[in-house]
């Protein structure tokens, strides 16, 4: 069973290394969404898109980085369009523009454990090119996210700041399936792509299907689309000669001890970058300012700068200026209950989350809220219900961001519990109290089971169960039920009609 959580257009394109003869060096592989309200910029690791025989298999696995997410096509074509830009020693240096190698329709899709990416491309043409960067006409790749407060090995330490109603998705996983696609709308979100299995893509035929540049401002070479090749240097240095600005201040907004790190530096960053070969990494950047340290009488305030960098890898000379004016302008974050300072977001969050950990809102935490309501009811009945049992504000979002619909029992408002957390439409499914056998009401096994951390196996069940001084009946019941991690409370009933 599978549904459909998110379609648009879909661009795959490349930006060709800068001063070498071969073109068909690739120094960014990006792919570009667009559905009905946003712009999504995908940074592609290792230039390649995973191997579709299998995720187990050498090349089967990659990630990507969320490197913009904007309404603003002129904030999208800013970055993918080319120009040069002035350094001290090596003069004028060009940045080529993208050229797009496939342009078509995509889909998020929810299956049972997995969400995947699914494209049909409309404007493709195979070859040597563009097959060895992994691209096919017709694509399947599993996505999942990563846990920002969980570190990976081979990911860097960005933080997309997630609200709290996402970064509880997590529930302490390293990496969760895109069942909620608000999961993508952050800058800095770590991609896992695997390979997936092949699905029927006939549900695209109705979404629409855009060129690159009918969606942004852009100038760019189309040969590869029709030929599966590069285009030559020369489709690239005709285009985009514009100036673009390179300033290694930190910036008016800067303050404090990010003030106090910059200041003189400026030119000296300049100096100690001299030489550098993009795209380059934190480590590339730290070993030639050390290359280039005896250049500088006091090199001390400009490498602290540069330390100051995340742990990514820059493309070009504008985006390391930006990152550095960003690592000027970044807070410390100061932990409200004990007092300790963190320079990193993320740092601070992990803290929070190990030594001073909030619970989550549960279902059971749900029903409790709004015990003694008169079902069926609306999500503003169950608000009025809320307050007048003295429900904390967290609660109250809760029920706000629950479907918009009538529920008829506990049951019911539980199975909207888990829609509102995975982002899944469950509204077309038989009502739990339907499904479930043998007299036992759903309402009555979500009683038994109040208070359960999901996901749980059968014996965390059966404990609650009893804990909870459920009717022998309905605990024989969840004893008998199969031997299975449980994800959320639909799934328990699942569980339980089978006994």
């Amino acid at each position: 069973m599978s549904a459909i959580l998110e379609s648009g257009s879909i661009v795959y394109m490349y930006r060709p290394r800068v001063a070498t003869d071969s073109p068909d060096e690739v120094q960014r592989f990006y792919i570009l969404l667009r559905n009905s309200r946003r712009f999504r910029l995908l940074v592609v690791g290792a230039n390649r898109l995973p191997a579709g025989e299998s995720r187990g298999k050498p090349g089967g696995r990659n990630w990507a980085l969320v490197r913009s997410v904007t309404g603003d096509a002129g904030e999208i074509a800013r970055i993918l369009r080319g120009g040069e830009y002035e350094t001290g020693t090596q003069g004028t240096r060009h940045l080529p523009p993208v050229a797009p190698l496939g342009e078509g329709r995509y889909a998020l899709m929810q299956f049972d454990d997995s969400t995947q990416l699914v494209h049909a491309l409309d404007r493709f043409t195979e070859g040597d090119f563009v097959s060895s960067l992994g691209l096919r006409k017709k694509g399947f790749f599993v996505v999942a996210v990563r846990n920002p407060e969980v570190e990976v090995e081979g990911f860097p330490d960005e933080d997309p700041g997630y609200p709290e109603s996402l970064a509880s998705l997590f529930r302490g996983r390293r990496w969760l399936p895109v069942s909620n696609p608000g999961l993508l709308n952050h800058v800095g979100v770590q991609i896992a792509l695997m390979a997936g299995f092949e699905v029927d893509t006939g549900a695209l035929s109705e979404v629409d299907s855009y060129r690159l540049d009918e969606l942004l401002d852009l100038d760019v070479p189309r040969s590869a689309l029709e030929t599966g090749e590069a285009p030559d240097r020369d489709a690239f240095d005709r285009r985009h000669h514009e100036p673009i600005h390179v300033d290694f201040s930190a910036g008016s907004k800067a303050g404090g001890r990010a003030a106090a790190v910059a200041s003189g530096s400026a030119s000296a960053v300049g100096t100690l970058l001299t030489g550098v070969s993009f795209p380059a990494s934190k480590k590339d950047v730290l070993d030639c300012a050390e290359v280039n340290r005896s250049r500088l009488e006091d090199a001390g305030p400009a490498i602290a700068r540069l330390e100051r960098l995340p742990r990514e890898t820059f493309e070009d000379m504008p985006e390391l200026q930006q990152a550095l004016s960003d690592a000027a302008d970044r807070e410390r974050y100061q932990c409200e209950v004990c007092g300790r300072a963190f320079d990193q977001r993320s740092a601070y969050r992990r803290h929070r989350e190990t030594s001073h950990p909030a619970r989550a809102v549960s279902a059971a935490d749900l029903e409790r809220s709004v015990r003694y309501a008169t079902f069926p009811a609306a999500p503003e009945d169950l608000i009025k219900q809320a307050r007048s049992n003295d429900a904390g504000d967290q609660i109250i979002r809760v029920i706000k961001e629950l479907p918009e619909r009538e529920f008829h029992d506990a049951a019911e408002l539980a199975k909207a519990f888990q829609e509102a957390i995975t982002g899944i439409d469950r509204s077309a499914e038989p009502p739990p109290s339907q499904r479930s056998a043998r007299g036992a009401s759903a309402a009555a096994l979500a009683h038994a089971l109040k208070g359960i951390a999901l996901p749980a196996r059968r014996d965390a069940l059966l404990q609650r169960a009893r804990d909870n001084n459920a009717p022998d009946e309905l605990v024989s019941r969840i004893e008998a039920m199969p031997e299975r991690r449980y994800r959320d409370f639909a799934d328990i009933e699942q569980g339980f009609s089978e006994t």
